[in-house]
């Protein structure tokens, strides 16, 4: 009986041994990328000689990162004879600018709203008249009248019908 409880000892000191080895190689391992993530990657990730300047948004070309959460309305329009007016709206924006992205995110109610509003202000017949391009200049208004911390400088419309 005192040979087991001594053999059993002695494993549980190995397996001690054993363990405590495996925590120092994983504690060596994180210690060894936190170091390579900030001495050789650089800030936020980067290379070096990479640029990690942010450029605030509504400049540069951002035709990569449109925003689309407004995603497809369907607004009716002034008058008796009512149409629907179908409609996707998108804008460069840059994802980089994390306040303006949430700004952006938080209003997509106003906007959709906004929208509405401006065509049920018109009739079928005015809507057909008007441009598309100065619908897009007068809504492209009224969005930024709402915001704070960033413009919008072009609207796209991925899809725009009138539907009587």
């Amino acid at each position: 009986m005192i040979r087991v409880v001594e053999h059993s000892a002695q494993g549980l000191r190995v397996l001690y041994r054993v363990l405590v080895g495996v925590i120092l190689l994983l504690i060596f391992i994180l210690l060894m990328g936190t170091l390579y993530a900030l001495v050789i990657r650089g800030p936020a990730g980067l290379k070096p000689g990479e640029d990690h300047r942010e450029e605030p948004a509504g400049s540069g070309d951002y035709t990569d990162n449109i925003f689309t959460g407004i995603g497809r309305i369907r607004a009716l329009t002034a008058g008796p004879l009512a149409a629907t007016v179908i409609l996707s709206v998108a804008f460069p924006y840059a994802p980089e600018d994390r306040a303006f992205s949430e700004e952006l995110a938080a209003k997509i109610g106003q906007f959709r709203g906004i929208t509405a509003e401006y065509f049920a202000s018109f009739s079928a017949g005015e809507l057909r008249e008007k441009e598309e391009g100065v619908i897009k200049e007068e809504l492209r208004q009224r969005y930024n009248a709402i915001l704070r911390l960033g413009n919008i400088t072009q609207l796209y419309f991925n899809d725009y019908m009138i539907i009587e």
